[in-house]
């Protein structure tokens, strides 16, 4: 009787073990994979939010010093609902620039205000602007983004020597 070699095939049950740990190793992977993603794409979010806060603190402060009159209208709490600057241009024709928000969301949904300046959408991703008037002296500025956790950017505009309204 001659003696049976064995040329290095797997048995059934060696298989079977061997396909086991494949799929939880893939699994673990693609759990891995998923979860690096999503945390990646919340930090874009959150860059993307933080540089949109800049870009409308940096416009506010700087139409805020070359406006004459400023007329703030804000929700209770200094929410600020619309700001209204006028300036001159150098022909002397008064040009009236309106930031407001537009809060009109669906129902449900989470609540992004855009800031317009003029017609041109201005920033996006800013959950909440604040503004307080220090009786003849600046305005504090608080920008609040729509990011989780929120970034907050505070600024200042000098107003000494402009007509400022607030209502």
């Amino acid at each position: 009787m001659r003696a049976v070699r064995n040329t290095g095939g797997l048995t059934l049950l060696e298989a079977v073990i061997a396909l086991a740990l494949w799929m939880v190793l893939a699994t673990g992977l693609l759990a891995l994979w998923y979860h690096s993603g999503a945390s990646s794409s919340g930090l874009i979010r959150q860059r993307e939010a933080l540089e949109n806060a800049r870009i409308a603190m940096d416009g506010l402060i700087t139409n805020m010093q070359l406006a004459s009159e400023i007329d703030l209208h804000t929700l209770p709490g200094s929410t600020m609902r619309r700001l209204t600057l006028t300036q001159l241009n150098p022909q002397g024709r008064i040009h009236n620039y309106v930031f407001s928000f537009n809060t009109f969301v669906v129902e449900g949904s989470p609540r992004q205000h855009l800031l317009f300046f003029g017609n041109n959408e201005f920033a996006r991703n800013i959950r909440n602007i604040e503004m307080f008037y220090i009786e003849n002296s600046h305005m504090e500025i608080k920008i609040t983004t729509a990011c989780e956790p929120p970034l907050i950017i505070e600024g200042s505009a000098d107003v000494r020597y402009k007509r400022v309204s607030t209502r």
